[in-house]
This record gives structure tokens, sequence and C-alpha cells, in this order.
């Protein structure tokens, strides 16, 4: 028993010995400065869109193009009337925006437009169409009806990550079409927080 308090006593006065010499060098490093590294970074905005996929009852060719997809439909009329004939095109890819943003979808003629004539005599040289797409909880719709740049656009508050889709629909119309080739853009555009 003699050895253990013997020992006891030498393990107190070891640890007394560290308390008293730690303690000076406590105190000595909470009076000195303290320098601190900072580190900064900035991540850009940034909406990334991938590859287009293009369904639908319509009898059309796709083709990826640099900007996006080409889209030709073989008929857009009957051809014993030429007036428009019904069509359907779903198109839809995966998209990621880090940022809050503002998506807007346009027509660049206003509908399928053939430049090369004007509808005169019951005839017309635009067919027009619907949009309606789908991105980040949010719906959106438009019809074409011949004005250059129309669309619409709408608000994302945060980030988003997902399938964009977009439906394409004719509008119905007896309305025969003028011969000649009818095209349009459709242009999706990002721009920055809303």
């Amino acid at each position: 028993m003699e050895g253990s308090r013997e020992t006891m006593r030498n393990f107190r006065t070891l640890i007394l010995a560290l308390i008293s010499q730690l303690c000076p060098v406590l105190a000595v490093a909470q009076e000195s400065d303290i320098e601190l590294a900072r580190l900064d970074g900035v991540v850009p905005d940034l909406c990334q869109f991938g590859e287009m996929s293009v369904l639908g009852d319509a009898d059309a060719s796709i083709a990826q193009t640099d900007d996006g997809i080409a889209i030709t439909l073989a008929s857009i009329v009957d051809p014993e009337t030429a007036e428009p004939i019904p069509y359907g095109l779903s198109i839809q890819f995966a998209a990621q925006c880090n940022f809050a943003h503002q998506v807007s979808i346009r027509s660049i003629f206003g509908g399928l437009l053939n430049d090369d004539g004007s509808g005169s005599d019951g005839f017309s040289n635009r067919s027009d169409y619907s949009v309606s797409a789908r991105w980040a909880d949010e719906s959106f719709d438009y019809t074409t009806s011949g004005m250059r740049g129309e669309g619409i656009g709408v608000s994302v508050s945060g980030v988003r990550s997902g399938d964009f889709q977009i439906e394409i629909n004719s509008v119905p119309t007896s309305t025969p079409l003028i011969s000649g080739d009818y095209s349009d853009q459709i242009i999706i555009e990002v721009s920055g927080r809303p």
C-alpha cells in the first residue's frame, strides 16, 4: 500500500508540474497577436442545358446543331386543301442553373412564316402554334399571333436542376397557306437575377 501511495504522490507532483509549466505558455499565447489567413472565392452564374430530345406525332426530322436543334416538319398542310394540319412536338432537356434567374421563350417570326409572300385572297403566309413550357415548378405558355419576338417569361427565385419541357402544338385553322417554305426560331433565354 505504501508503494501505491508513493506512486500517487509522484503522479500528482508530475501533473502539478505540467500544469505550472503549461499555464505560462497559455497566458503568453493569449496575449500574443493572432494572424488569420483569409480565403475568398467566386462562383460565376451558370446555367447548363443538356442534349435535347424531341418526341411527337408530327412527321419531323430532327438534327442537333451548335445552337440547339433543328426540327423540319415534313408537311404542315393537307396537300389537297392547303389548310394546316394538326401537329404536336415535345422537346425535353436536362437543365441546371446555380442562381435565381429569368427564363423567357420567344418566337423570332411570331409563327411559322413564309417570308416570300404575303397573305391575300383568303390565304395566309403564317401558321400559328402554341408553346407550353415547364421548368422549376413553373408552367408558362403563349400562342403566336404574327408579332415578331413575342413570347413569355417566368422568374425563378432560386437554384434549380431538372427537366425543362416544351410542348409545341399547331393552332387549328381553316385558312389555307400560300405555297413556299415556312420557318421560325424559338429562343430559350436565361438572364440574370429577377
